[in-house]
């Protein structure tokens, strides 16, 4: 029977991610032997790759060009995913420094800032009684980026505790609304790697989950298939028919990814794909949706302020997206 994906270690062990963690066969995840699961391993080997390069390179300024080298293009957001989580666990060990996080996602690469911040959740996640350090960790970072890191952490706990969650274990209590959207969504995400990309075990395992969760699990199952990839376009299509009543939700994770991999200007085939077969749209338009609704969002005169753009910024931009893609 698999067993739970062994966690990173953290303490002095922590200098570096031991390249089994990107086996799924070594993490014990079911979706171990897919077609999908070389392309989805090659996506974590990016995320341990970044993580070590950066610890490898204490400051953000010296890792930058050996992050942008370490792997091809196509999983570049991923190294700074694993950056992300490096550098976040540097701001937690030496608090009275400058962030070093902070200091990635504005200076050296604003263009992966949100991927990064992702990654950071995964620090969150290792510390005694994470949850209750949330707030206070995305406090001293960008409010138009922080909210990635509940994301972050939600992914963390579907992908390392993936038993706990299939069987439908909730966010940590505390939770703001906002936080427990994100969470979910990382679990979905966490699930495509889990169960490699399967698509039935997929429409399975969400629609185990609370009613109330399951809209935020399938955007995360779309950020996953856009932003990710490892399955063909025929095999989007019917993730997307499969979607039912949550296409919508399906159809912001795709939007959003696209607009990450513009960001980033690190364009991947499998992005273009999923946008052409999850939206009707191609990668570069899907961005501008997801790029107006944003700048619409952060004009609100709430937004001004830095804790409710901090806090609720995520919440508008879904609702706003989701009403542009309900439509069959």
């Amino acid at each position: 029977m698999p067993q739970e994906a062994a966690q990173p270690r953290t303490g002095r062990a922590w200098l570096t991610l031991p390249t089994s963690l990107a086996s799924l066969r070594v993490s014990g995840c079911p979706g171990h032997d897919t077609p999908a699961t070389p392309h989805l391993e090659t996506v974590l080997q990016a995320f341990v790759s970044g993580f070590n390069t950066a610890a490898r390179h204490p400051s953000p300024d010296e890792a930058s060009g050996a992050l942008r080298s370490v792997v091809p293009a196509a999983f570049e957001g991923f190294a700074f995913e694993g950056a992300g989580f490096y550098y976040a666990l540097q701001d937690i060990v030496r608090p009275l420094r400058a962030s070093d996080l902070h200091h990635l996602t504005s200076t050296v690469a604003p263009e992966h800032d949100f991927i990064a911040m992702v990654g950071a959740g995964f620090a969150v996640a290792r510390l005694p009684f994470g949850a209750r350090w949330m707030t206070r960790f995305q406090a001293r970072l960008d409010p138009l980026t922080a909210w990635c890191v509940a994301d972050g952490y939600g992914f963390h706990a579907g992908f390392f505790q993936w038993r706990r969650h299939v069987a439908g274990a909730i966010a940590p209590a505390g939770f703001s609304p906002q936080h427990r959207q994100l969470f979910d969504a990382g679990v979905g995400r966490a699930f495509w790697w889990v169960y490699g990309a399967d698509e039935a075990d997929l429409v399975r395992v969400v629609a185990r989950q609370a009613p109330d969760r399951q809209g935020a699990m399938w955007e995360g199952l779309g950020t996953a298939l856009a932003y990710a990839g490892g399955v063909s376009p025929a095999a989007m299509r019917r993730l997307r028919d499969a979607a039912g009543a949550y296409r919508a939700d399906l159809r912001v994770g795709v939007g959003l990814a696209a607009f990450m991999r513009r960001r980033g200007g690190n364009a991947a085939e499998w992005t273009e794909q999923a946008c052409h077969a999850v939206l009707g749209l191609s990668e570069d338009d899907a961005a501008a949706v997801v790029g107006r609704v944003r700048s619409k969002v952060l004009a609100l005169p709430d937004m001004a302020d830095p804790g409710v753009c901090r806090s609720t910024c995520y919440l508008a931009m879904r609702a706003h997206l989701r009403t542009e893609w309900t439509h069959d």
